[in-house]
């Protein structure tokens, strides 16, 4: 078996060495080339995302809330705690404490433990967690390591951040967001983030950040802190006032009129106006306005009249009756006056009465029985329209067959013209006209007047037939005046006969 020269397997080593050296360098310059950037922060710099995430990919930054208060830094910051000391989540709910006894423990609410690193009683005081530079994390007493929780973090990028989370668990991380180890405890819930944001530089308050937070009415200054702008209040800047009075309270805010979407803001329904939705009108007068309604009502609401006065009616109470008719309809007042008011009409001249409709003809009013002589209808002041056969301007004039009433051959001499065609005739005459004679009680229109032998001119004067032969008998008149009694079959009459 051979060996080689001394200087040969020098020479082997070295070249070797120089080998591994450049490909570790170039592993190296890989590594660097190969970090993500986020908003002009490298991710290996504490101030990328905020300083309160880690740079996950390009501009992409993963928020968990580091702080100082809550983390240890590989470098950086501190990297260890001491025993007796704690860092806290920053929602203040969750506790990492290195006790005096060794013990690394987390505490939720109330002291309760849920997870240690079960050294306590182990080594010498005093007790220390450190995390060195390339993510090793230990527990070191005074006598060195006394339990390592995680060894170096070959696959992240330092450095390396302990970060006492929102949810309760305790995270290694490397700069890029590599998990090197977790105590993997949570509690169900999300994180409750102090911080988000793009670049995890913005507070959150209540899950919103940056124009979202507060309602959008305030500033969020810290985690669940809003500092509100003027004229809104609450924990989330959410309350706001219309004249005192809060926003939501629906039905008084903005006189129940309206909405209040800002402070002394109403947005207000039809019809209102003013700031607080104070104004409206009926008719394009204000409810104070004498005039509004007719100035006979009460403007309640938006063009809206209520309460009309007594005899007032119509959406403005501008309508009036007079004697049940509206005053503005033409048959009103008898259709000769004005309605002025609730039954007041207003009568032109010759016109009396409620509603105008009385008047006078010959001194007579127009619905008396008497006016127009009783024998028309007085159809306007001092103008008779007769009845038929009658005229005259009382319709005091009338005739009996075509003669006037007062004429002395009316009613054939014998009676009075009493009304139209109707004669009142005297006892010795009968007919229409009066023209009818009585002769012994029976009418001369009768064929059995005068025995049928002669006419009845006039009362009870018949003249005979001339050459109707008749039974008589000579009546000798005393003082020797011949007369004759003539004698029908039903009467004696005398007669005068005169001797030649």
């Amino acid at each position: 078996m051979q060996h080689q020269a001394p200087s040969t397997l020098f020479l082997y080593f070295v070249f070797a060495f120089v080998v591994q050296t450049c490909f570790h360098n170039h592993q190296q310059q890989l590594s660097v080339l190969a970090v993500n950037t986020c908003y002009g922060y490298s991710a290996t710099d504490l101030n990328s995302c905020g300083g309160h995430g880690f740079c996950a990919g390009s501009n992409n930054c993963y928020c968990v809330d580091s702080t100082s208060g809550n983390t240890l830094y590989s470098s950086g910051g501190t990297n260890n705690l001491y025993q007796s000391n704690s860092i806290y989540s920053s929602n203040g709910i969750y506790q990492l404490k290195q006790q005096v006894d060794g013990n690394l423990v987390l505490y939720k609410p109330g002291l309760v433990a849920y997870w240690a690193s079960d050294t306590n009683g182990q080594g010498t005081a005093p007790y220390n967690l450190v995390l060195s530079l390339d993510g090793t994390l230990e527990i070191r007493d005074q006598g060195g390591v006394l339990k390592t929780i995680s060894s170096a973090c070959t696959s992240g990028t330092a450095p390396f951040r302990l970060v006492m989370q929102s949810d309760g668990n305790l995270v290694l991380y490397g700069a890029q967001k590599e998990v090197c180890w977790t105590a993997n405890q949570y509690f169900g819930n999300s994180l409750t983030y102090t911080w988000s944001g793009s670049q995890c530089n913005e507070y959150l308050c209540y899950g919103l950040y940056g124009s979202s937070a507060c309602s959008g009415h305030g500033s969020c200054n810290a985690r669940d802190s809003c500092s509100c702008y003027s004229g809104y209040s609450g924990s989330t800047c959410s309350n706001y006032y219309c004249n005192s009075i809060l926003y939501s309270q629906v039905g008084t805010v903005c006189n129940g009129r309206g909405t209040c979407t800002g402070p002394n803001t109403c947005s207000c329904q039809t019809g209102y106006s003013g700031t607080f939705c104070e104004l409206y009108y009926c008719n394009g007068l204000a409810p104070s306005d004498p005039n509004v309604c007719s100035g006979f009502g009460t403007c309640s609401s938006p063009n809206t009249c209520s309460n009309c006065q007594a005899g007032r009616y119509g959406s403005e109470c501008q309508y009036y009756d007079c004697g049940g008719i509206r005053f503005d309809q033409p048959n009103v007042c008898s259709r000769v006056g004005s309605c002025d008011s609730k039954n007041n009409c207003t009568c032109p001249e010759l016109y009396f009465g409620d509603n105008c409709e009385n008047y006078m003809c010959n001194g007579i009013i127009n619905n008396s029985s008497m006016v127009c002589s009783g024998h028309g209808s007085c159809s306007s002041p001092e103008n008779c329209t007769c009845q038929e056969g009658y005229y005259g301007e009382d319709c005091e004039l009338f005739e009996c067959s075509g003669i006037l009433k007062n004429e002395t051959n009316v009613c054939t001499g014998f009676g009075n013209c009493t009304a139209f065609d109707t004669c009142q005739c005297d006892e010795q005459h009968t007919g229409k006209f009066c023209e009818i004679n009585i002769c012994n009680g029976v009418l001369s229109n009768n064929p059995n007047i005068c025995s049928s032998h002669g006419q009845c001119h006039s009362f009870n004067n018949c003249t005979c037939d001339e050459n109707r032969i008749v039974k008589f008998m000579i009546v000798m008149v005393l003082l020797g005046i011949p007369q004759l009694s003539v004698q029908d079959e039903d009467h004696v009459q005398p007669i005068i006969i005169v001797v030649v």
